[in-house]
C-alpha cells in the first residue's frame, strides 16, 4: 500500500507482476533544460525495458 504521498506530480510504475519498479517524484518539463532531456532518456529506456519483460 502507498502512504503519504507528499510531493505532487507522483508517477509509479508497476510490472506485469503487479511490484512497484518504480517511483519518480516531481517534474521534469522542457523547461528544465539538460534535466528533461536525461529524464526523457532514462523514462524511454526503463519502460522498454520494462514492456520486454
Amino acid at each position: 500500500m502507498l502512504n503519504h504521498v507528499l510531493s505532487y506530480p507522483t508517477a509509479i510504475f508497476i510490472d506485469k507482476k503487479v511490484e512497484v519498479r518504480k517511483i519518480h517524484i516531481g517534474y521534469n518539463g522542457k523547461a528544465t533544460g539538460e534535466k528533461y532531456n536525461q529524464y526523457t532518456t532514462e523514462f524511454e529506456n526503463f519502460l522498454s525495458q520494462l514492456l520486454k519483460e
